[in-house]
């Protein structure tokens, strides 16, 4: 797409509930990371531009799936060893990182294994739109974990 722009707030935070929602349904361990899932722990929301998961590696022909059945195209990621899903709505790009076992630090380049308990946390965070309104309750990677990528 040669013009193609980032997609909104709104529409990030309604590819958010869509993709969850599926995931829950087959149950697939997808834990949000990135600045979405730091929304669940900060008072202050941080801007972003796409939406970030880490999923179990046993998941990923389910996922892969349900990214073909809501319209998003894949191919791997190299800058952090995962895949990369998008959907174009119009011109609006939705980008969506999935780190597979492990976390890759942007910064210095090292590899964190997500530890396997870490999938188990049942704690579900509403995760808020930056100008409010109804949210999504997402699983978040626990705090700990979050700290390092």
């Amino acid at each position: 797409m040669t013009n193609e722009q980032w997609a909104g707030e709104d529409k990030l935070i309604a590819a958010l509930a869509e993709v969850l929602g599926k995931c829950r349904e087959l149950q697939i361990d997808l834990m949000l990371i990135g600045a979405f899932a730091v929304r669940a722990y900060a008072e202050r929301r941080r801007l972003t531009t796409d939406i970030d998961f880490v999923v179990t590696s046993p998941s990923m022909n389910t996922l892969a799936s349900i990214f073909k059945s809501l319209g998003y195209e894949y191919s791997p990621h190299t800058r952090f060893g995962g895949i990369q899903a998008i959907k174009y709505l119009g011109e609006e790009k939705v980008q969506l990182d999935i780190a597979i076992d492990s976390i890759r630090d942007e910064n210095s380049g090292h590899e964190y294994q997500v530890p396997p308990e870490s999938f188990l946390a049942e704690t579900l965070v509403e995760i808020e739109p930056l100008q409010g309104g109804a949210g999504v309750m997402a699983r978040p990677l626990p705090l700990a974990d979050l700290l390092i990528c």
